[in-house]
This record gives C-alpha cells, structure tokens and sequence, in this order.
C-alpha cells in the first residue's frame, strides 16, 4: 500500500480544508499520514483513517525549534516508507521539500501565498527565498493560488513552467463551507 503523506501547520486546517482529499485517497487504497502539531483536530484525523505523527512546525521564527523540527522530519522519513509528501503551509513545504530532496521522496507544495515575512525584513526575506529555492528544485509540482507569487518565483527561478501552476482557490469543499452575505445593522 502506498503512503501519502500531508504536512501543515496545523490539524486543523488538514481536517477542515483537506478532508475531501483525505477521504478520497482511503477510498482509492492510499494509507494517508498526517504531518502536524497536535491539536483537537488531530484525533478527528485519526478517526477517518489516518496515521498521524507529530511534528512541531513551530510559528515565527525560533531557530533552534526549527532545527528540532528538520531533524524530527528527517528521522521520520527515513523510517517510514513515504511516497509522497503533499505539503500546504509556508514551513511544511520547506522543511518537509528539503528532507524529501535530500532523502529522494516525491513531493509537491500549495503555496497559497508568501505571508508576512516578504513584506517586512529584507534580510528575512533572502534567506526565506534561498529556503525556497534549495527545496523547490525537485519539487514535482508546486501550486500557486496567487499569480504575483508564481511570478516572483518564476523569476527568482525558484521553479520552472514545467513543476509550477497556477490554481484558482485552495480546493474548499462549498457543500462544507456555505456563503452567506454578511446582514447590515440598521443603526
């Protein structure tokens, strides 16, 4: 049986955002293993059918938790028999892209957009682009839902035209999530 294995910065965005992937890679026989911080999403996962493993993607910017982290990623992919990562979240899909690089694992990331860091530090914002561009190289595809992103990254030649697309929204299952117009206070 194949494992495909999902990382993001929390359960709960795999749970609410993911769910329909997840369910659908059981039915078509994929052992599904989630790659995330525990939280009170976690146990939900497991209950559809997942294996779950705890890795500490930690928020911010703390370098001795993120080097704990790499390592942890390493090890576990070395144990495991992983054939793919599918990674949704600014550290997952550098840290889980760099440990499958290194250990020859398929993987492909969403980046759903660039976050914070590129609109502060310049310094910052180096050193994030060379993470991206070491992990990305091998990526066998990377999905962008933001067209400036997929530009920079183009240009910067983080990926090519060949691994990188441009999608339109982050797959949210609409019968899940419902609209509804925001109602105006007569005041």
């Amino acid at each position: 049986m194949k494992t495909i294995a999902l990382s993001a910065n929390t359960s709960w965005y795999l749970f609410n955002f993911r769910k329909s992937t997840i369910n659908t890679l059981i039915s078509r026989g994929y052992k599904v293993l989630i790659l995330a911080p525990k939280d009170d999403y976690s146990q939900k996962l497991i209950n559809i059918g997942c294996d779950f493993k705890e890795i500490p993607f930690a928020r911010g910017l703390s370098p001795l938790s993120d080097l704990l982290c790499l390592v942890k990623i390493f090890f576990l992919f070395r144990r495991r028999n992983i054939d793919c990562v599918c990674n949704f979240t600014p550290k997952s899909n550098i840290f889980c892209s760099m440990i499958a690089k290194i250990l020859n694992v398929k993987y492909i990331n969403n980046i759903s957009g660039l976050g914070f860091v590129f609109t502060k530090n310049i310094l910052l914002r180096y050193v994030v682009f060379a993470l991206y561009k070491f992990s990305q190289s091998k990526a066998s595809m990377v999905f962008f839902q933001n067209e400036s992103d997929l530009n920079q990254f183009l240009k910067r030649k983080i990926v090519n035209k060949n691994n990188s697309k441009r999608i339109f929204g982050s797959g949210v299952n609409l019968e899940v999530f419902k609209y509804s117009q925001k109602k105006k206070n007569d005041a």
